[in-house]
């Protein structure tokens, strides 16, 4: 094999970054939608809760099943992790790989741990609204005037 072959992304790789693309596009061009009709504003995190209301004969049991998803959850993530690191840390050990080569799984683990860390809590609309009001709307602004 060529060593430019080598170096070109395969064509599947190609289509998952374009995937991936267009995806995130979709996704800001809805947020930048729905902002807009706010008049620039992301609507209140009470918009995605529901109504308390609506479900007290059910809480207890929701509350439960939320909880034992959390678990699973978490259980989960840790034995993926504990996959992973054992893995990549006898490959490391053993001369196999170098720290560089595993570096792009690591950072995927802590990424992933953060990210449930954030579901978990409930705080990912806080994340969503300060990199909104701080990031996205001051460049839209900008753009704007």
């Amino acid at each position: 094999m060529k060593l430019k072959e080598k170096m070109l992304p395969s064509k599947t790789t190609s289509r998952k970054y374009f995937a991936v693309l267009f995806l995130t596009v979709i996704f800001i061009a809805m947020t930048a939608t729905l902002a807009f009709a706010a008049d620039g504003e992301l609507p209140s995190g009470d918009a995605f809760k529901p109504d308390s209301g609506s479900f007290d004969a059910a809480k207890v049991i929701v509350t439960v099943i939320a909880f034992i998803a959390g678990i699973f959850a978490s259980v989960y993530f840790a034995i993926g992790i504990i996959k992973v690191v054992v893995k990549d840390v006898k490959e490391l050990i053993s001369g196999e790989a170098s720290l560089q080569d595993k570096q792009k799984r690591f950072i995927a683990i802590g990424v992933g741990f953060v990210i449930l860390l954030l579901v978990i809590t409930g705080k990912w609309y806080d994340v969503i609204v300060v990199i909104w009001n701080k990031i996205v709307l001051p460049i839209i602004n900008k753009f704007g005037s």
